[in-house]
């Protein structure tokens, strides 16, 4: 054994990778010496390899990338073999459990049993982030929205120490008898940054706009435009700033809504290849301006005023820095009506929720945006519910006192 302990992570999708990965820098942080790997069941790890994070193996990437919506979208993972593939992985799992003293599942239910099936590790041994199931929801639906019994069943016995991601769904853990549930906060707010001074130009009150990370962006957002030029006719918002993905072509965005490169903003702070920003575009006929940015999400999200978002995370961590939120539904495959509407049950008055409207939404924009008791009223809601800024921190400082204490128990 090490002179410290080893972790091994163990993540089921890409918004999981990113936690886990932000958890094992945490770890080898406060344990220099610990051996800390990542293994993501999904995809093959890149936010663990963009942050400097090792694997100890990787999944396979199959047609719903892990995000299962439908009995459709299992069918296609089965198709691409899902059943030989997951004993595989599983196998492979094994393997590279072994070299650590202890496992952390980072997702919803289901990795925590993958996990439990398939490597010898005890309960005491592997400590269970659920990032995903939420009270909040208000929902009966198993796995990402509500704790079913099985689930309650199966973490009460394979795992001793448990986070969930807000404290109702803590308080109702407790009350069905699973007092190891603990919460630090929702991790995901802890998994961006903010500069320390201002990054956008401080002189006009500016929208963000979360288009999400798939395909389908791409046509959220000529709703997201539609509404830019009806807040401009009304001399409301004229300047807005997009967090775009790196999965995500900015040139294709320019291109499709006609907007004009007008000047980019940059870091002398930062290395010479890194020192642009955002850049600025112009509209033609219009007089926004709109901000690009695929660096600076942590600042659009501290420093916009409201956000219009057809995101999953994203807007729940804009809700959760106390910003309002106006969602609509597109054509999908993510963010359906459905999808959306399950959303605004978790957000609840931080998501002004609207069919893909754009008279509709500019008309909640103007009203909201002039309302500050409903402001405030949002603030308290989106920070209640979604807080979680400096909870990582807080979870790994418990799981190595865990740690230590099992360890002599031993």
């Amino acid at each position: 054994m090490n002179a410290e302990p080893g972790f091994l992570l163990i993540s089921n999708g890409y918004g999981e990778d990113l936690v886990a990965a932000h958890i094992a820098l945490k770890l080898r942080e406060r344990l220099p010496r610990a051996c800390v790997a990542g293994f993501p069941t999904v995809g093959t790890g890149a936010f663990y390899k963009n942050m400097g994070v090792d694997l100890a193996g990787a999944g396979a990437t199959l047609p719903s990338e892990g995000f299962v919506r439908s009995i459709s979208d299992f069918t296609k993972d089965v198709k691409h073999g899902f059943f030989p593939e997951t004993f595989r992985l599983g196998r492979r799992l094994r393997q590279a459990a072994g070299a650590f003293d202890y496992l952390v599942p980072v997702g919803d239910a289901y990795i925590l049993l993958f996990t439990s099936l398939f490597t010898p590790h005890s309960a005491a041994r592997k400590i269970f982030v659920n990032v995903q199931t939420s009270e909040w929801y208000g929902s009966h639906k198993p796995f990402k929205q509500h704790y079913s019994f099985i689930e309650r069943l199966w973490t009460r016995r394979c795992s001793r120490l448990v986070y969930v991601r807000d404290r109702r769904t803590m308080d109702f853990l407790h009350r069905r008898g699973i007092a190891q549930a603990r919460c630090c906060g929702n991790p995901m707010m802890d998994c961006f940054t903010v500069h320390e001074r201002a990054v956008l130009p401080r002189d006009r009150s500016i929208v963000g706009v979360l288009p999400g990370s798939k395909q389908e962006a791409y046509d959220n957002l000529k709703v997201v435009f539609d509404i830019v030029r009806l807040m401009a006719k009304r001399k409301q918002i004229n300047n807005y700033a997009i967090a775009l993905s790196p999965q995500l072509s900015v040139d294709k965005i320019a291109c499709a809504y006609s907007l004009q490169p007008a000047i980019t903003g940059t870091d002398t702070g930062l290395p010479a290849g890194d020192r642009r920003l955002y850049t600025r575009f112009s509209m033609k006929d219009n007089p926004s301006e709109i901000f690009i940015s695929q660096k600076i999400f942590g600042d659009i999200l501290n420093e916009s005023i409201a956000f219009i978002g057809t995101s999953g995370t994203g807007n729940e961590q804009a809700a959760g820095m106390g910003k309002p939120v106006f969602g609509f539904w597109g054509r999908g495959p993510q963010i359906t009506e459905k999808f959306m509407r399950a959303q605004k049950r978790l957000l609840g008055p931080s998501l002004i929720l609207s069919p893909p409207d754009p008279e509709l939404i500019a008309n909640c924009m103007t009203e909201l945006l002039c309302d500050k008791e409903r402001l405030e009223e949002i603030a308290l809601n989106g920070r209640e519910r979604m807080a979680g800024r400096g909870s990582i921190a807080c979870m790994v400082d418990e799981m190595i006192r865990y740690v230590k204490h099992t360890l002599n128990d031993e």
